[in-house]
């Protein structure tokens, strides 16, 4: 017996079959289309996707902080300003008339308040210690412009150092008033005017 795939019954069915299947997967590889692929006609978004910006990229660069400008970059752009000039210090009338006097004169004037700061003094009896040969021993007319600075600048009040000299002589004497006026005005005591010793020997007390 011969077997079954060469019998004819059997081989012209298959032969059949078989070119069923070849025209089936010829038609496959032609322009037919496959289920489920998208067609050539069906507009595409991907383009347009692509080029609009998503939520998350527009929240993400919100959130990045801006760049601010250095310092040095402020700095440069600030206009400088220059600093006005400060005022210059008011001098007094006293340092005006202190500063044209000469250093000799201003050298007076220093001893002179030395010596008002140890004892009451008169005008005429402070000059005499300022150009006596046993005192300071400065020029007349050095002596007289320093004791005027004092004067006329309210360094001194002559009748007050009449009431201090009235005190120094009732410290080591006792005196009537009338005495001590005339020792206060004396020329060989005091030297102060008439109205400074009477002042200065009523308010010694």
């Amino acid at each position: 017996m011969r077997p079954w795939f060469k019998k004819k019954r059997y081989i012209l069915p298959l032969a059949l079959l078989a070119l069923i299947l070849l025209v089936n997967i010829g038609g496959n590889n032609g322009s037919a289309p496959v289920a489920g692929a998208p067609t050539s006609s069906a507009p595409t978004t991907t383009t347009s996707a692509a080029a609009a910006p998503s939520e998350e990229a527009t929240e993400e660069a919100a959130d990045e902080p801006t760049e601010e400008p250095s310092d040095e970059a402020t700095e440069e752009s600030e206009p400088t300003v220059e600093p006005e000039p400060e005022p210059e210090p008011k001098v007094s009338k006293k340092e005006k008339a202190f500063n044209k006097l000469s250093d000799e004169q201003q050298d007076a004037v220093g001893s002179a308040e030395d010596y008002l700061d140890f004892s009451g003094f008169s005008k005429d009896g402070l000059i005499d210690q300022l150009s006596s040969d046993y005192g300071s021993q400065y020029k007349k007319k050095d002596a007289k412009k320093a004791v005027d600075f004092l004067e006329d600048h309210g360094g001194v009040d002559w009748k007050e150092q009449a009431v201090r000299s009235a005190k120094s002589y009732r410290e080591t004497m006792h005196f009537s008033t009338q005495a001590l006026i005339d020792q206060l005005d004396s020329d060989y005591g005091g030297q102060f005017t008439h109205d400074q010793a009477v002042y200065g020997a009523k308010h010694s007390r």
